[in-house]
């Protein structure tokens, strides 16, 4: 969700994020973060993202076993929090 924001003196309307110069060259892009819907919980067990409140999360998401195969998995296969991937 893009922000309305004021920058000196000068009013922008939805500025979905902001591009400044850095003082060693480059530059810096600023996203608002406010369109996150993932918790930590969603997120794979050692993976960093930015919450919608802006803080730097870790998630923590564990998986027990990945499978693969080339059509869906019986309902036998796996128990919760695995994960299959079909190729």
């Amino acid at each position: 969700m893009a922000q309305n924001i004021t920058l000196m003196g000068a009013a922008y309307s939805a500025v979905p994020a902001v591009v400044l110069p850095k003082t060693g060259g480059g530059t810096a892009r600023f996203d608002d973060a406010s369109v996150t819907t993932a918790a930590a919980a969603d997120v794979a067990s050692g993976k960093v993202f930015i919450a919608s409140n802006g803080t730097i999360t870790t998630g923590s998401l564990a998986f027990s076993t990945i499978y693969t195969g080339s059509s869906a998995p019986s309902s036998s296969t796996g128990v919760d929090g695995d994960v299959y991937l079909q190729n």
